[in-house]
């Protein structure tokens, strides 16, 4: 017999050697602290639901969540596994509640109600009665029924009237702990507005183990029992004050707790309110900096929050904290020029900004005025911030459009106004530009306008999107070519922050840019933009996606790529199995650009566990294209859970006359979920014939 074999010279295995011993010494590579644009932000304030969230998150540069324990710190390992790029921020909230040995009573802002028993109460007591409740109520704020009796005691109420507290527990939680005396007294702590109780970080608040409250209150989260920050790049305050507004308290104000109302005592007042909390706010910021430094040596330590709004104010919530959201842009911001302009002041005094507009749509055909999210998207980019859109204001249910892979790269210019135009904005990038419209009427923009403007490096080219007829001609921004002019739609609305504006982004080059299209069991995060849900015929049935975040992250089944169960009818994916009669499952995509497609299968395993049902290795599947079947085959799904699994790469024409249909005539359960159509750019076959192979020799 004759074999033949390649011999290594021994110059190429001392390479090897070295190579291998020096790897461990390659540090990885560092994550991106200020990735090119557009930079991607998504947002969810509640904990790590049912599903497949680490495929979502990676998808972002951007990613922030309110999850802790060991399954928050799974998500985030899976999350940098899918994407080293992606950084994370743990979500944290302002406020304490009572009732949590944690928190002692002096640690909370009280309102100037001051009542006193007028009658003994003790253990048991359903009822207390006090001289009056005039100054008791709070406003409009439906968990507002606690109070302080004595020092220590935190109970808990249903009524009142002018001289009784009703509703009171007979034992547990917030029950009369212990006996009080006639005149012990009663006060109310003030809620905030937001999550949690006011916790009083003013110099009036009372020391915690010879430390301020405000340390105590850092010192407290970071310890292991509350969040492990270290598997976090940041900190992200969900709900936040450096400063309060009239009218946010939900009742009267009393730090000196003398009794009287902040707000109207002599020489106080809001301002005054505000200088006390001030001095907590620069205090425990730099301090929780340290801890972030002491836990990710030679990492920077981000610390971003939302104040619904990233109002300027006095300047020095840029001075001790790296970004600020604009909670639902035009919700709470003033007007879009405003938002551009505070933007660039955080930009202009940080090296890595994380200002960040979290949009949002309310109905499933918004999800496809792209307009909206043009002009969202644009006013982030023009000023430096990070961008997301999500379904629904909760901001839990991301939405992914053409724009979110265009490759801007890095800012040559700053954002500035276009000569003539107003409210108009350009900026300029290595690989193209962005232009937003904020000025509330239809105006053009020509190439010539910006030609000599700083950092103009034209021309520029529309890219050619898949999303571009997804609703009528004047959607067509991004319908390649040559730019030479565009037409943005702009209206103006009943109050300067409700004006609608539009944008576009442009590149430097030809490009088709296609996000991928994803049909899914529900509509918004996981059906794409312009593409209906997955049609279910005969004897599928959902399962609910019961979001149990706080089970054990080993006994869950998260390979579905339904994710949030308050916003989605609870729809986690669909199953069959033959023996419930004939059924059905149509993936039909909305093709915006011809071309080959990768088309890829997802399936969860059956049930919460591997054992709990039986899948079917022989799930048949059909591609049809133009009403012609171009294949068939065979789908595994006893293995391969929650991921991409390829079944074609096959040329899809323009429309929706393409369609994979899988059915359950097999042997076993079949679990429906997502198929993806991820468009190929270049799908050219390899002609070059191989290099003749040297230094080999036959052995005989």
């Amino acid at each position: 017999m004759v074999l033949s074999r390649f011999r290594v010279p021994s110059i190429c295995l001392l390479y090897l050697l070295v190579i291998c011993w020096l790897l461990p010494l390659i540090p990885a590579r560092a994550q991106n602290y200020k990735p090119p644009f557009p930079r991607l932000v998504f947002q969810r304030p509640g904990g790590i639901s049912g599903g497949a969230v680490q495929n979502f998150f990676s998808r972002y540069d951007l990613a922030i969540h309110g999850g802790a324990g060991i399954n928050a710190y799974a998500l985030n390992d899976s999350i940098r596994r899918h994407n080293p790029e992606t950084l994370i921020l743990g979500t944290s909230r302002q406020g304490i509640w009572p009732g949590n040995p944690l928190w002692p009573p002096g640690t909370f802002v009280y309102s100037a109600y001051y009542g006193t028993l007028t009658a003994p109460a003790q253990p048991g007591d359903t009822q207390i009665r006090v001289n009056s409740t005039a100054g008791l109520k709070m406003n409009s704020v439906k968990d507002d029924i606690y109070a302080l009796l004595g020092e220590d005691d935190w109970i808990s109420f249903t009524s009142y009237d002018d001289t009784t507290l009703y509703g009171i527990p007979v034992s547990a939680d917030y029950a009369i702990n212990k006996e009080h005396p006639a005149g012990d007294s009663l006060r109310r702590p003030i809620r905030f507005i937001g999550f949690g109780y006011i916790h009083n970080l003013t110099p009036f608040a009372s020391d915690v183990n010879g430390q301020p409250f405000w340390a105590y209150f850092i010192d407290q989260r970071f310890t292991a029992n509350k969040q492990d920050f270290s598997r976090f790049d940041g900190v992200f305050y969900d709900s936040f004050r450096f400063f309060f507004w009239s009218g946010e308290f939900n009742s009267t104000v009393d730090l000196d707790r003398n009794g009287l109302d902040d707000m109207s005592e002599p020489g106080k007042g809001l301002n005054w309110f505000n200088a006390q909390w001030a001095q907590g706010i620069q205090q425990m910021l730099p301090y929780e900096r340290q801890k972030f430094s002491a836990l990710n040596p030679g990492k920077p330590a981000v610390i971003a929050i939302n104040m619904g709004s990233a109002q300027e104010g006095d300047p020095y919530p840029i001075r001790y904290c790296d970004g600020m959201m604009w909670e639902g842009y035009m919700r709470f911001a003033y007007t879009c020029p405003e938002l551009i302009r505070v933007n660039q002041l955080w930009e202009a005094a940080h090296d890595s900004v994380f200002m960040m507009v979290e949009d949002y749509v309310d109905r499933l055909s918004h999800s496809m005025d792209y307009k909206k999210m043009r002009y969202g998207l644009t006013a982030a980019v023009v000023s430096g911030a990070y961008y997301g859109m999500t379904y629904g204001n909760e901001y839990s249910m991301s939405l992914y459009y053409d724009e979110f892979d265009v490759e801007l790269g890095y800012p040559t210019s700053i954002g500035q106004k276009i000569p003539g135009l107003g409210d108009v904005f350009v900026r300029f990038f290595d690989h193209g530009a962005a232009i937003c419209n904020a000025s509330g009427r239809v105006v053009t923009v020509t190439a010539a306008m910006l030609s000599g403007l700083p950092g103009y490096a034209g021309p520029y080219y529309r890219f050619l999107g898949g999303q571009r007829n997804m609703a009528g001609t004047s959607e067509r921004k991004n319908s390649g070519g040559l730019f030479d002019a565009v037409e943005l739609y702009g209206e103006l609305g009943g109050v300067p922050k409700q004006n609608i504006g539009d944008g576009i982004l442009l590149l430097s080059h030809p490009d088709t840019v296609v996000a991928d299209i994803i049909v899914g069991t529900c509509y918004y995060n996981d059906t794409s933009p312009g593409t209906a849900r997955a049609r279910f015929e005969g004897a599928f049935y959902p399962v609910q996606d019961k979001a149990h975040e706080n089970s054990d992250f080993t006994l869950r089944n998260r390979c579905y790529s339904q994710w949030v169960s308050s916003d989605s009818n609870g729809i986690g994916y669909y199953y069959s199995d033959k023996r419930f009669g004939m059924g059905s499952v149509t993936f039909r995509p909305t093709i915006g650009v011809a071309g080959y497609y990768e088309i890829s299968e997802w399936h969860p395993m059956v049930g919460e566990t591997p054992s709990a049902y039986q899948e079917a290795a022989d799930v048949p599947f059909e591609i049809v294209i133009a009403n012609t079947r171009k294949l068939s085959g065979i789908i595994d799904q006893t293995k391969n859970y929650g991921r991409w699994n390829r079944i074609a790469i096959l040329y899809l024409p323009e429309g929706t006359g393409s369609y994979v249909r899988i059915t359950n005539q097999c042997n076993g359960f079949v679990a429906a979920d997502a198929m993806r159509f991820r468009h190929l750019k270049r799908v050219t076959p390899d002609v070059t014939p191989p290099l003749r192979p040297e230094g080999f020799e036959l052995i005989r």
